[in-house]
């Protein structure tokens, strides 16, 4: 027989007030989405013993136990059992140079595997614009594992996006010193965007990494043949680039007639 209570240690997502009908529920939803003949296959159990979970009848431990073992993601959430998640982009780094919104057209989120969010968390993005074949990657910023808020050595010889309080747009570079302050300098150039004290209290987060934009469009979800639904909605993408375009052409036509 199986004991209720020892059911949230089993399936996270079962409380331990949990019923026998509760059971049944889930068996329910899992037989729906696979089917009997393929759960009674995996899970290696009788149907007698399917039928008596699926109707909330008393039955051994072990028979549910199997079932769980056969399709360790059912009984989690829809959460839980996302492969990819969304990674918020917050503007736009222009040729490794400067820093900017968004614009209308532009994406506001980047789909990466739930494992590398969860590791680098709290993790942010910024989209790359340049004449080069890198226009369609994204910039990952993680302050994940930092010692301090704050400017300091653990950034010299490091790439990070800094968050001046006096300024509105962040500033990205590479961090120098020398024995009085940090420099910040351009990636490329090295030229120096700004000097900051060894005391400051500018936020920073480090650079991680680049990932192309397309990079989870072709993940599955396990145990299914059901693609997810990744990336934003073609659609709407395309509504967004006719707005921006017709705004563009407006403003050229501003100029024209300015001229």
């Amino acid at each position: 027989m199986i004991k209720i209570n020892n059911i949230n240690e089993i399936t996270p997502n079962m409380d331990k007030n949990a019923t026998l009908q509760d059971i049944a529920f889930h068996i329910n939803e899992l037989i729906k989405l696979e089917g009997k003949d393929k759960v009674i296959e995996k899970a290696g159990i009788d149907k007698n013993i399917l039928y008596r979970l699926s109707t909330g009848s008393n039955t051994g431990l072990d028979k549910f136990l199997k079932i769980k073992r056969a399709f360790p993601t059912a009984f989690k959430s829809a959460q839980e059992n996302k492969i990819v998640s969304d990674v918020p982009i917050l503007g736009q780094i222009i040729e490794d140079d400067k820093v900017r919104l968004l614009n209308i057209s532009q994406p506001t989120s980047v789909k990466l595997l739930t494992s590398t969010v969860k590791t680098l968390e709290p993790l942010i993005a910024y989209i790359s614009v340049t004449h080069t074949a890198y226009s369609q990657t994204v910039h990952l910023f993680s302050t994940a594992n930092t010692k301090s808020d704050a400017i300091n050595n653990e950034c010299i010889h490091r790439l990070i996006m800094a968050y001046p309080p006096d300024t509105e747009t962040p500033l990205y570079g590479m961090v120098h010193s020398d024995k009085e302050n940090y420099y910040l300098v351009k990636p490329l150039c090295k030229k120096i965007i700004c000097k900051i004290p060894f005391k400051n209290n500018i936020r920073w987060a480090k650079w991680v990494g680049m990932t192309p934009f397309s990079f989870a469009e072709n993940f599955k979800a396990e145990n299914s043949t059901q693609e997810l639904q990744l990336g934003i909605d073609e659609k709407y993408i395309r509504d967004l680039q006719a707005i921006g375009k017709l705004f563009r052409e407006w403003y050229s036509t501003k100029d024209i007639v300015k001229k």
